[in-house]
């Protein structure tokens, strides 16, 4: 109480100042209509543009904690898609499959694009049962496939690499062959192995054959930007436009063969014959 009186009797003069101005503006305001309109409208303007400001600092801190709810809301679009792929295809009276392939939500924390072979570093690992040899997609289309796996941590060869083949079909007709990469352009891929007498488009769709354990099939990869015969072959020659940018990798999809070690082990018994 002693401190609040020595404070006013300090500041008395500059107290009694303010007090007689807030009177004297009150007094204008409320006789003066026009001024009382423009002082209210140019108290919104400035009261708007802090609450608009304000508006856009929390808009941007949460974009990452949007972004990443959205990442899971499409994690659980695809698995529940997939089961609806396999639940329509079957006999209704049947017995329902478990899903084939489970989807894992990762980022990609490092990156390449201009190496011979290129690889990406993924932000999640075995504590999230990720393992060598899955699949790596984006919403774009594929990207990859892991191969070394830590606790937190996985590498893996991208599309981008000589020492990798992704077996690609044309979803037009569902020929098939093998996509490469030559190590020149991130941005173009080439399909080898389609016969000469296929009717091709520029345009045409390239997607993922699902003849491996890795990929499942129909994912995009690329469209035919040209395509020529090789001379004294009988066999195309053809450029992809590939459809993932990969020098904007950020989030992607790791993809589980749920039933990946028994196609294996069936398929290694045949090749043992």
């Amino acid at each position: 109480m002693r401190s609040l009186l020595r404070f006013i009797q300090k500041y008395y003069f500059f107290l009694l100042f303010l007090v007689l101005q807030v009177i004297a503006l009150s007094l204008f305001l409320n006789n003066h209509a026009y001024q009382r309109s423009k002082m209210v409208n140019s108290s919104n303007v400035v009261v708007g543009t802090v609450y608009n400001a304000f508006h856009s600092i929390t808009q941007y801190l949460s974009l990452k904690q949007a972004n990443d709810e959205l990442v899971k809301e499409n994690l659980d679009f695809h698995n529940e898609l997939l089961y609806e792929d396999i639940f329509s295809t079957i006999d209704q009276s049947s017995t329902i499959p478990e899903n084939k392939y489970n989807y894992q939500a990762a980022r990609v924390i490092k990156n390449s694009v201009n190496k011979k072979n290129n690889t990406l570093t993924l932000n999640i690992g075995t504590k999230a049962g990720i393992a060598p040899e899955m699949a790596v997609v984006s919403p774009m289309g594929v990207v990859g496939i892991t191969r070394y796996v830590s606790a937190n941590f996985t590498t893996a060869i991208s599309v981008l690499s000589n020492k990798y083949s992704l077996s690609a079909k044309l979803k037009r007709n569902n020929y098939f062959g093998s996509l490469v990469w030559e190590g020149d352009d991130y941005r173009v891929a080439y399909l080898n192995e389609i016969p000469g007498h296929v009717d091709l488009h520029v345009g045409d769709t390239l997607v993922t054959s699902g003849y491996s354990v890795i990929f499942p099939e129909g994912i995009m990869i690329g469209t035919i930007n040209e395509f020529t015969i090789v001379p004294g072959d009988h066999f195309y020659d053809i450029k992809v436009d590939l459809a993932v940018d990969y020098k904007k990798l950020d989030h992607v999809y790791v993809i589980e063969n749920i039933g990946r070690e028994e196609q294996v082990e069936l398929e290694n018994q045949l090749a043992d014959d």
